[in-house]
């Protein structure tokens, strides 16, 4: 029988240990993850719908511990954008490969626990397997976003057996060869690029930080590129998706809280490459909440010298030295 308490998580009514703190209270969710939810979030929340709930579970689940009062309930009912199948079923494959690194090794998916969710009635007493299936199986939906088994089933048989052959098997599964061969060229992407690509804003009042930025890039052997200083004879919008796929990396500053920043990190991190976050230090406190959690090196306009110091250091331990000589 089962030995924990579980009740209905408040976001994705799964099976959850909930605590009561004075303010709110402390969810355990085996699909959410570990959150703190206040009580006054819970006294006007509404009942989500399937997409919703899918959207914000995988936002708790990657974030992790994260305390929702009622303005980040409000910025969490806004966050849009479903993933496509492909990036799901990338995210999943990620996923399988750090839970199973060894290749060879064989894995299993329950769906038939996720199947019976539904008519899960916490308040029966149930054999300590279910929960165990469910401790398992209900990530993999929070890693995809994925609505239900039905979504999740697809994504691993229908796109990433029979359409990628990534992956083989039936009740239980095996990445193959071909599957390790993929997450390797996401690992590498990129590996012989000089390129580091520059998201920020275009407004005069930050030249020097450009200035600072474009200095320290070169120094590190990297071939800066901002998209306003870049000639090209394309779309703006198309040129800059082409320059974030030929870089190595991206520093991206957020001052001003600009969304081409936002969208141009976001691609960035997509595509696997590493991302060096900054804004002005006064603006730090402006930074959306889904980007809040980076670790942004900050910057004022009368010490750009220690924050190219900084940038330097930073560029150093994330991607390394480059070779690109300007002369």
């Amino acid at each position: 029988m089962s030995k924990e308490n579980y009740q209905k998580c408040p976001i994705c009514s799964s099976p959850s240990i909930i605590s009561s703190s004075p303010d709110g209270e402390n969810v355990q969710c085996l699909r959410c993850g570990d959150f703190i939810i206040e009580r006054t979030v819970l006294s006007v929340k509404t009942p989500l719908n399937v997409m919703q709930i899918a959207i914000i579970s995988s936002w708790l689940y990657e974030h992790q511990v994260y305390e929702i009062d009622s303005k980040t309930w409000k910025r969490l009912l806004e966050l849009k954008g479903r993933r496509s199948v492909g990036e799901k079923a990338t995210r999943l494959l990620k996923h399988i490969a750090n839970e199973n690194p060894i290749p060879g090794k064989w894995f299993k998916i329950d769906f038939h626990s996720i199947y019976n969710l539904p008519s899960l009635n916490l308040n029966k007493q149930y054999p300590n397997k279910i929960f165990d299936d469910l401790k398992k199986a209900l990530p993999y939906l929070a890693v995809t976003s994925a609505i239900d088994g039905n979504e999740l089933n697809y994504i691993i048989n229908d796109y990433l057996i029979k359409e990628q052959e990534f992956v083989i098997g039936n009740h239980q599964f095996k990445i193959t060869p071909k599957g390790w061969a993929f997450l390797e060229s996401l690992k590498y992407k990129n590996t012989n690029s000089q390129i580091a690509f520059i998201a920020m804003w275009f407004d005069k009042s930050v030249d020097n930080l450009y200035s600072s930025i474009e200095r320290t890039i070169i120094k590190m052997g990297y071939e800066p590129k901002r998209v306003d200083r870049h000639e090209h004879v394309n779309r703006i919008d198309d040129e800059i998706i082409a320059l974030i796929r030929q870089s190595k990396f991206i520093v991206a500053d957020y001052t001003e809280q600009r969304e081409g920043v936002y969208f141009e990190s976001g691609f960035a991190q997509g595509l696997g490459l590493p991302v060096v976050w900054t804004c002005r230090k006064d603006d730090l406190v402006n930074l959306h909440f889904d980007t809040s959690h980076f670790n942004f090196l900050t910057w004022e306009e009368d010490n750009l010298s220690d924050f190219e110091k900084r940038l330097k250091n930073r560029i150093l331990a994330v991607i390394g030295r480059g070779t690109f000589n300007p002369e």
